[in-house]
Order: structure tokens, then C-alpha cells, then sequence
């Protein structure tokens, strides 16, 4: 099976269930931005030695996967599958961050990116996560059957990248 289709080379591409759908949709911009988020959270997984963090991190990789999958659905096929991304994934994550929380002792400075390349790349993650958060609300602003859920987690987990940021910086520094 090959993946170049030519199909694309119009600015439209296929989504599950809904056919062509433009390029510079809402939609493709959201799942590009989950894309993105992922694979940056590939890297920080690959570089980081601590078996929790690592856990952590696939699991939120695996949640972006299904959030795509809600995502390119086509609305009126959603209520037959109902929310794929369920409460208690968005609790879970919730949980993960207070736990993370209590340890990392984080106090009210602000920090600058750059004191080691984990932190670095996990600051990255977390601004990737908060774009993909935006380009999730704008698309799901006015939708009253979205999934709630999405945002929740989706705004969790820039709270764990941020945790978990500062927990591999060196220094801090106030402004």
C-alpha cells in the first residue's frame, strides 16, 4: 500500500467518514496540531530515563490519537459512537497532574525555557499543547454536542508538560 495517493495535491484531503474536506479547515488545523504534540512528546519520550514519566507520556499520546479520531469523525456519525475520549480518561489525567504537582514543589516564578534540552523540549510540548488546546476550542466553540472532555484533558495535559518542565530545569529565575 503506498501513502502518497496524489488526492491531496489540491488542498483537500479525506477524513473517516466525511469525504474531501479542505486543507485549511478548522478541523485539519486541529489534527495537525495534535500531530505535532505527539510527535514532540515522541522525543521527550525517548530522551527522558524516568519510567513514570515515560508511562505518562504514552498514555497522553495514545488520548491524542483517540482526540484525532473524535475529532475527524464526521458530526452527524458522532452520536452513533458517543465520546471516544471518556470522563474518567480526563480525570485520570487530572489526577496524574495533582500527584506530579505535589512533588515537583513548583513556587510562583516564572521561568525561562532553555536551562537543559529535556526541559526545553518539554517546554515546547507544552506550548504545542496549548496551540493544539486553542485550535480544539475555536473548532468546538458552538458545537453543544462536543466532547467536553477533550478540552479538559487537552488543557491538562499542558499542566503536566509545564510540571514536568520545571521539574528538569536547573534553574529558575524570577521576572
Amino acid at each position: 500500500m503506498s501513502v502518497r495517493t496524489g488526492k491531496g495535491d489540491s488542498g483537500f484531503t479525506d477524513l473517516l467518514f466525511r469525504g474531501r474536506i479542505s486543507k485549511d479547515s478548522d478541523e485539519i488545523r486541529a489534527l495537525g496540531d495534535i500531530d505535532e504534540l505527539s510527535s514532540y512528546l515522541g522525543i521527550v519520550k525517548h530522551k527522558t530515563t524516568v519510567r513514570k514519566e515515560k508511562a505518562i507520556l504514552e498514555q497522553i499520546q495514545v488520548s491524542l490519537l483517540i482526540i484525532a479520531s473524535e475529532i475527524a469523525i464526521a458530526p452527524d456519525k458522532k452520536h452513533k459512537l458517543g465520546a471516544l475520549l471518556k470522563k474518567e480518561d480526563a480525570e485520570k489525567i487530572t489526577k496524574i497532574a495533582y500527584q506530579l504537582e505535589k512533588k515537583a514543589k513548583i513556587d510562583n516564578c516564572f521561568y525561562l525555557p532553555g536551562e537543559g534540552e529535556l526541559s526545553s523540549l518539554l517546554d515546547i510540548s507544552r506550548s504545542v499543547a496549548r496551540r493544539a488546546e486553542r485550535s480544539v476550542v475555536r473548532l468546538l466553540k458552538g458545537d453543544k454536542s462536543a466532547n467536553k472532555n477533550i478540552l479538559s484533558y487537552l488543557n491538562c495535559v499542558s499542566d503536566i508538560l509545564y510540571i514536568l518542565a520545571r521539574s528538569k530545569a536547573g534553574k529558575k529565575r524570577n521576572k
